[in-house]
């Protein structure tokens, strides 16, 4: 292993002493077949670590996921055998470490978003359609063999009573302290939400399916390819837009959404027939997207992101076109 180098972008070392990280280079330097690697660490948060591997003129990126997401390994290769079309190809993965490997795809759809701001509504109206034909491909039953959560519309005020029992036990000093006052009001705003999905149930879109969880523009590359599926649940599949619908209300307005929103639900079948269940099933996600952050049971990393938690808890029932955070 003496040919593989690397440490953080600063220019320090990995720290080397740390046994996993011995092993992962190890497995890095083995399916790459090469020891003449320079591996350096880009991100190590609570959620996972992300490294670049460099050899010559090619990289790959390496994703170490926390272990109670390391069911995104399974994930990733249901999705790359019924979809392999819209997933980010994975060169080698290790299951019971939640090991990645990828190469790189160049930039991200949000970074392309960016530098080309005339085609931010054509690039999330894409990134919208290739979820929808992502859902519609992949299997209910594989999903729960690998045992995703599971968010049944029907059960949300459970689910999210669940999750706010988790913020409501946090001392109440900590950003992300749920009190019973905060907490009464979101299951009351849940409850009328789930009597709305209740009188709608949209013919032909009873089904659960794959909800990403967390679909931006920063978790896709051209084509588009869909990454980081960490967050992933069972859900109803309208919800996993929620994100795109907002940032494009924000950054193109009103029409812009609308847009965004016809190109997901025409792949469902009448944008018109199905939109107030969209509308509807947007409401639902929050449960969801709580269950990114409390899944992890660490106060301290809630703490660093209680300014996205806090919205999502108090904008409960609210269509996306109001909410602050999606």
């Amino acid at each position: 292993m003496s040919g593989v180098s690397g440490g953080p972008a600063d220019g320090s070392l990995i720290p080397l002493e740390q046994d996993w990280q011995l092993r992962a280079r190890a497995w890095i330097a083995e399916h790459l077949e090469s020891e003449d690697l320079m591996i350096n660490s880009v991100r190590d948060r609570h959620w996972g670590s992300i490294w670049t591997v460099d050899s010559g003129d090619r990289r790959w990126w390496f994703k170490r996921g926390h272990p109670r997401l390391h069911q995104e390994v399974a994930l990733r290769r249901i999705l790359r055998d019924h979809a392999p079309a819209r997933i980010l190809p994975v060169v080698a993965d290790h299951p019971a470490e939640g090991w990645m490997l990828t190469e790189d795809q160049g930039e991200t759809l949000f970074a392309r978003a960016e530098t080309q701001p005339g085609q931010g509504l054509r690039i999330r109206s894409d990134l919208a359609g290739a979820m929808a034909r992502v859902q519609q491909s992949v299997p209910v039953d594989s999903l729960r063999r690998l045992g995703l959560d599971e968010f049944a519309p029907d059960r949300a005020v459970e689910t999210l009573d669940r999750a706010l029992a988790w913020f409501a036990a946090l001392s109440p000093g900590h950003p992300a302290h749920v009190d019973t006052g905060r907490r009464t009001s979101a299951l009351e705003a849940m409850e009328d939400v789930v009597v709305r999905w209740a009188r709608l149930r949209p013919d032909g879109i009873h089904d659960l399916a794959i909800d990403h969880n967390d679909l931006h523009l920063g978790n896709a590359f051209p084509g588009p390819l869909i990454s980081d599926w960490g967050d992933a649940v069972i859900g109803h599949p309208f919800g996993t837009v929620r994100h795109l619908l907002v940032t494009a209300q924000r950054l193109h307005g009103t029409r812009g959404a609308e847009t965004v929103k016809g190109a997901y639900l025409s792949e469902w079948g009448d944008p018109a027939e199905l939109d107030e269940a969209l509308e509807t099933a947007v409401r639902l996600q929050v449960p969801n997207r709580l269950n990114c952050w409390w899944r992890l049971d660490s106060p301290d990393m809630v703490a660093e992101y209680a300014q996205y938690i806090n919205p999502l808890i108090d904008e409960i029932g609210q269509g996306w076109d109001t909410v602050t955070e999606p």
